[in-house]
């Protein structure tokens, strides 16, 4: 593990903070491109990002203190060190999301336009923060034989090494950067605005549904019914992402119906 990765004598750059700025900056690019291949100007997403970044730290890190709160309490100067990690992927999603909404009014944009813009991007910078991850030592995985097993710092025993673990943070960038490619491959097949946000959260929630049974008790803390709390958030995700696709796609499918059929549109209005 290598968490930090350069020192100056009281200047240090953190792998964490490092990799989760590149990933940042790697997906505000590639969506501020989309946005120009799409005839937006990219100056909508280099605007955002500020938002963004803001909210989904200060959210995230929200999330993450009040789920182990106990802890927290009893050292409370550690609340805010964010650099050596302790981030919730799921608070700093809905904070950003919620910024986003008021970015979106204050501009005059439209939601769905700018999450489909967005989320291939996020799929990319997550791929960075999770090597960020792996070079500071945290979110590992349980033990393992396999030969690409990595001991990392023990969370429950400082100062020891764990027993040889899954490189849990690995295996997420590898998965994101998997649905990335997908995500932008099918770009042209979207038919509704939303639809490659849909595609993104029932994506990222597969991906981290599964990633997390190789976390349980470890460094994924079991919540209810032997799932970890990143589990049940993913469900209730996922289950969000399924009914807005199939609810949006229903929709879409009605209008092209009676487009291609005026008479029936004339008829729908005068029932």
């Amino acid at each position: 593990m290598r968490p930090v990765l350069m020192k100056l004598g009281w200047f240090r750059v953190n792998a964490y903070g490092f990799l989760l700025l590149i990933g940042f900056a790697a997906g505000t690019a590639w969506a501020a491109r989309e946005a120009r291949r799409r005839d937006l100007s990219p100056d909508l997403i280099i605007d955002y990002a500020l938002w963004a970044l803001l909210s989904a730290i200060i959210g995230s890190r929200i999330v993450f203190v009040l789920l182990d709160l106990r802890s927290y309490l009893q050292q409370p100067e550690t609340m805010w060190q964010i650099w050596k990690g302790g981030l919730s992927f799921h608070g700093g999603l809905a904070a950003a999301l919620l910024a986003l909404h008021f970015f979106c009014r204050k501009r005059g944009v439209r939601f769905a336009q700018m999450t489909d813009l967005l989320a291939p991007g996020l799929a990319l910078g997550y791929a960075f923060a999770r090597i960020g991850c792996f070079l500071n030592g945290c979110c590992y995985g349980v033990p393992t034989h396999l030969p690409w097993a990595c001991r990392f710092p023990d969370e429950h025993n400082l100062g020891h090494l764990t027993p040889p673990s899954h490189p849990v943070q690995l295996y997420a960038s590898l998965l994101s950067l998997v649905l990335f490619a997908l995500l932008v491959r099918n770009l042209h097949r979207a038919r509704f605005e939303g639809q490659v946000t849909c595609w993104y959260l029932i994506g990222y929630s597969v991906l981290r549904f599964g990633v997390e049974f190789l976390r349980r008790g470890v460094t994924g803390k079991l919540f209810i019914a032997g799932l970890t709390e990143a589990q049940i958030a993913s469900v209730l995700m996922f289950a969000f992402a399924a009914v807005a696709l199939v609810i949006r796609g229903r929709r879409t499918a009605a209008g092209d119906e009676t487009e291609k059929h005026p008479t029936k549109k004339h008829r729908q209005r005068g029932a």
